[in-house]
């Protein structure tokens, strides 16, 4: 069960740094392992959730960019 509300945003990216924690990531269809001390890159398009093991552990960074703004800096 995905304990994180899942949801999507079709002009976003997300970008979230795992500081501590495990469990799974969904995005669309997919489920992904989270690890301790990963860097994701969520196109905010695709339905997604993530689904620590263990809340009081999980621990993480997360910036939301505007598409077209990331585009125009690059």
């Amino acid at each position: 069960m995905f304990l994180h509300r899942r949801h999507t945003d079709r002009d976003t990216l997300e970008i979230i740094q795992v500081l501590s924690g495990s469990g799974n990531v969904l995005i669309k269809d997919r489920t992904y392992p989270l690890i301790d001390g990963m860097l994701l890159f969520i196109d905010a398009a695709y339905i997604h959730s993530i689904n620590p093991q263990d809340e009081s552990a999980y621990c993480r960074n997360k910036l939301i960019v505007e598409k077209d703004k990331l585009t125009r800096a690059l």
